[in-house]
């Protein structure tokens, strides 16, 4: 396998992006590099439309235009973050483009199933009632050009999977209820021909009607509530959400992304265009009832704007505000910034950086602490400063279960039939592994230098994530200033 300067970008990008824990497995860093024609179409549900972000397109026009405007009955905010996005070679971001480089066709309450078929849409504004039927998402790709489409941007399942239903539950439920309530949801989700495979079957539908030169990115969901429990008041009452339901909330939006990023990295292996977004890391800390949430409380009333103006709750209710949209472009703008086949990728971290740096930040995994061995260091990726964290590459053997030697100022690493080999003091990784054929393959990547300190060799923690896919176990990684965690699944 020849390392290309796409492949290299994506990796780098886990360095960049390790503050966000953002896992870029090799499994899915090898997506085509884009074709240029900037033209990016925008599919899927509620978190990708924007909606709860005022303004939507067509919300300045009379109630009797609105029910005719697809953009209106589909909540399609102006602030959504596929809006926010750029591409190289379009003007301004993909909101100052729309209709001409940005195709936006997502909509709030979107199902899987409502890309091939009508998505109807049931309104009562100011006492007018009635059903559109919106147009199907995938028609977008009927009327361009084919072959033109260079990124696909989606989030999709979360209404399959019933989001709406789980937040229900949360506050009608106490937490065996709840529980229960979410078993029966991952029986639905995990049966034959179940939640999981109309997901994955949606994926392959896209990459079918966009064409293989698109690069499809499937953006995660973030975890949802405060893990510290709230309290919500409505009509003079008070309702209280313990933190053990709203762990449980979170906890399955954990579950739900591992799985839409192991689809993602199925649907790669068989030869689909496709990268997975993780957007977790960008919302840490900023769930709804947060002190700076980056999404909405439940609204227990309904907004001017909401298609159904009398009802009990508002469509807006735990979806992501202004800066949530913000944090999800975020994420995935790493992602599409990664696919540039022209980018010449360049880290370095000074010795002398090495030498100063102390092994102060305590390394955990799986939250279980292993001890103050790890450290970071001011270095240059691209010419820009970034804080690189390094681990000790015996620690990460033994950890994954593998084997760790030295020899001849050589460091192997094996993990399974995956080899990481390196010297201290340079900053080249030759990675050796076999393909799902059992063809011998070999990578060899630029990161930052190898470490020796303490009398241990010490790597990046970012080569440890881009081997997730080939060792076969998911290994993520969040860093805090004093703390880094290596979590295992």
């Amino acid at each position: 396998m020849r390392i290309t300067k796409k492949l290299l970008a994506f990796l780098l990008s886990a360095v960049i992006m390790i503050s966000g824990s953002l896992a870029l497995p090799l499994g899915t860093v090898q997506a085509q590099a884009r074709n240029g024609s900037g033209i990016l179409v925008a599919l899927g549900d509620s978190y990708s439309s924007g909606e709860g972000i005022e303004p939507f397109f067509g919300q300045e026009k009379s109630v009797d235009e609105k029910i005719n405007d697809e953009d209106w009955l589909a909540h399609r905010s102006k602030l959504a973050w596929s809006g926010l996005l750029t591409l190289d070679g379009v003007s301004g971001t993909m909101a100052d483009n729309k209709d001409t480089k940005w195709f936006f066709v997502a909509a709030s309450g979107a199902l899987t199933e409502d890309f091939s078929s009508g998505q109807k849409k049931n309104y009562n504004q100011k006492g007018k009632k009635g059903t559109k039927t919106l147009t199907p998402q995938f028609e977008i790709f009927d009327k361009l050009e084919k072959g033109s489409v260079d990124i696909v941007t989606l989030t999709i399942g979360g209404n399959d999977i019933g989001f709406s239903g789980i937040i229900v539950n949360t506050l009608s439920k106490d937490e065996k209820g709840l529980k229960s309530y979410l078993e029966e949801i991952w029986k639905k989700f995990y049966a034959e021909n179940g939640t999981r495979d109309k997901i994955k079957e949606s994926y392959k539908l896209i990459a079918e009607k966009a064409g293989s030169q698109a690069t499809i990115i499937v953006a995660g969901y973030p975890k949802l509530l405060n893990p510290d429990g709230f309290e919500i008041t409505a009509f003079g009452n008070s309702l209280t959400i313990s933190p053990e339901k709203a762990q449980m909330i979170d906890e399955a939006c954990v579950i739900f992304n591992d799985e839409l990023e192991k689809m993602v990295d199925e649907c790669w292996k068989e030869g689909i265009n496709i990268v997975f977004a993780d957007v977790e890391g960008e919302f840490e800390g900023h769930g709804a009832y947060s002190a700076e949430p980056y999404i909405n409380g439940i609204v227990l009333q309904a907004m001017p704007e909401d298609l159904d103006d009398t009802a009990f709750a508002s469509a807006y209710s735990v979806h992501p505000n202004a800066k949530g949209a913000q944090a999800y472009a975020r994420a995935v703008q790493k992602v599409i910034d990664g696919l540039k086949s022209d980018t010449e990728i360049s880290v370095s971290v000074t010795s002398s950086a090495i030498k100063k740096a102390k092994t102060s930040i305590s390394l955990y995994f799986n939250k279980v602490q292993l001890g103050e061995n790890a450290f970071k260091v001011k270095g240059k990726i691209n010419g820009k400063k970034q804080s690189v964290y390094y681990i000790p590459a015996k620690t990460v053997a033994e950890t994954l279960g593998g084997k760790y030697s030295v020899k001849n100022n050589k460091v192997t690493v094996k993990l399974g039939t995956v080899t990481l080999s390196f010297k201290t003091g340079k900053n080249s990784y030759t990675i050796s592994y076999k393909d799902s054929a059992g063809k011998k393959n070999k990578i060899t990547l630029k990161y930052g230098r190898a470490a020796e300190k303490n009398d241990q060799a010490y790597i990046p923690v970012a080569i440890i994530e881009s081997l997730s896919s080939l060792i076969g176990k998911n290994v993520s990684v969040s860093a805090k200033k004093t703390a880094l965690n290596l979590s295992l699944s």
